[in-house]
């Protein structure tokens, strides 16, 4: 659900030609059957595809156990949620671990 938003919103809301320029901005010179290979891609192919893993995920769902014990919908939604809060930590440990071994070398 995290990876469709994200597309919608680059994609749909900043918009495709932004990225473009952005990528431009780079220096990146990509050839006119690249720029249409991205486009299909990231504005049809790739939210089509993450809708549907959405969607199948969503329809297979299965709730968190232990055992015969099924844990309650409340304790699931946490733990959902605490995994999603330490994603920036993460990254950022990630980002400094590496910028830290880079700057040694």
């Amino acid at each position: 659900m995290l990876a469709l938003t994200e597309v919608l919103l680059l994609m749909y809301i900043y918009g495709f030609r932004n990225v473009m320029n952005n990528i431009e901005e780079m220096k990146i010179k990509l050839p006119v059957f690249s720029k249409y290979y991205w486009l299909v891609n990231w504005l049809v192919i790739t939210p089509v595809l993450l809708l549907f893993i959405t969607v199948v995920t969503w329809v297979n769902y299965t709730p968190c156990y232990y055992g015969d014990y099924v844990f309650p919908p409340w304790v699931q939604v946490r733990v959902a949620i605490a995994l999603v809060r330490r994603l920036p930590e993460h990254h950022r440990q990630y980002v400094c671990f590496h910028l830290d071994n880079t700057t040694h070398e």
